[in-house]
């Protein structure tokens, strides 16, 4: 039986690799706190039907599977696609998370994203020691903003930088959520954008979190 979820992943894939999608999508079924998976398969046809019947075969999935056809366009294509998704479904989802077939979550991953919500006035919540964050719908629904379908990598993180642009409240916090860790030779591009969320801080009045100003170093050093 599958348990109502208010809490829901866009998760990429090209379905080059099945069995790692696989894995990513059963970590969602272990989570304390229901998480919907809203796949989103760049790729042809076929592939996109084998991806509907891998997830039909995960048991207590709570899955929804798009289409994103045009194979020559760039990631945020794909997440663009399940964000329109999600923009024009009801209010049952509360907060949504964007993930991709290489990753696996913890079974505490949307709970303790979820309990940060509740007790922090946050629009985001963001792990950056994994490089994966939440955001509360609402917020995104208000605004509607996209992702910059012109970046060929990176899109995700550049899409958290516009939404400090926007007046997002967001919240940091500094526990390992999942199994895969920002790589060194992101270390540069994170120190940038830490530079740029720091110059939007001293431009506007907005309360950002202190921890996430340091997420540079804890990327450029990381510890075992």
């Amino acid at each position: 039986m599958r348990r109502t979820s208010s809490f829901a992943a866009i998760v990429r894939t090209t379905f080059t690799q099945p069995a790692q999608l696989r894995e990513s999508l059963e970590a969602l079924t272990f989570q304390s706190q229901p998480c919907r998976a809203i796949v989103v398969v760049q790729a042809g046809i076929e592939a996109f039907r084998a991806a509907e019947n891998l997830c039909r075969s995960i048991e207590g999935l709570d899955f929804v599977v798009l289409h994103a056809h045009d194979t020559s366009k760039k990631p945020g294509y794909a997440v663009n696609i399940g964000l329109e998704r999600c923009y024009s479904s009801g209010n049952d989802i509360q907060y949504l998370a964007f993930l991709d077939d290489g990753g696996v979550v913890y079974p505490f991953f949307t709970q303790v994203m979820s309990d940060t919500f509740l007790t922090t006035a946050a629009d985001i919540v963001c792990a950056p020691w994994n490089r994966r964050y939440a955001v509360r719908l609402d917020a995104l629904r208000a605004r509607k903003i996209w992702l910059d379908e012109r970046l060929d990598h990176d899109a995700d993180w550049q899409f958290l930088a516009s939404l400090l642009q926007y007046g997002f409240r967001l919240e940091s916090i500094y526990s390992s959520l999942s199994g895969d860790f920002a790589p060194e030779d992101l270390s540069s591009q994170v120190a940038g954008l830490q530079s740029r969320i720091f110059d939007l801080e001293h431009s506007w009045s907005w309360r950002l979190s202190l921890p996430l100003r340091i997420a540079g170093s804890i990327f450029a050093d990381p510890k075992p």
